[in-house]
């Protein structure tokens, strides 16, 4: 999450993109960048996974 227009808000949009560089990552591990969509996406990403890392800058 984050913004990349806002300085250190970009934080998880980086670390997303840098996760997604094609590297394997693992069965199961899937990284999503949902930019400025808000905290209120997480019970809407945990549809079907057990765990959900959320990277953003405060």
């Amino acid at each position: 999450m984050g913004n990349v227009l806002r300085g250190d808000d970009g934080f998880g949009v980086v670390v997303a993109q840098a996760l997604a560089d094609g590297r394997p990552l693992g069965e199961g591990v899937q990284v999503m960048e949902v930019g400025i969509g808000g905290i209120h996406l997480v019970q809407a990403l945990m549809a079907g996974f057990d765990v959900l890392v959320v990277v953003d800058a405060v």
